[in-house]
């Protein structure tokens, strides 16, 4: 089952985590990001520092080995969703 126009698939936590050996912190970011929220919307909402934010970002993209969140948002976005069904 596809997800709906202008809807972002969902793509658990946990599963990312597991996938890259992420922390929870760092896969609840990296998949804030890939639902294509800002990084500065994420700090706010956490009540931390943007530096702080940044600091996870970077844990993210050493573990991943994405260099930017554009491509960071491209490799989650290949991963398989809670809407297509896949395990």
């Amino acid at each position: 089952m596809g997800s709906a126009v202008g809807e972002t698939p969902v793509v658990e936590i946990d599963r990312v985590a597991q996938w890259y050996g992420l922390t929870p912190t760092e896969a609840r970011l990296a998949v804030w990001l890939a639902g294509g929220k800002s990084l500065q919307h994420y700090a706010a909402l956490r009540a931390v520092s943007l530096n702080a934010a940044r600091f996870v970002l970077k844990g993210i993209f050493r573990k991943t080995g994405a260099t930017s969140q554009a491509q960071l948002v491209a490799m989650l976005a290949r991963l398989p969703t809670l809407q297509s069904g896949e395990n």
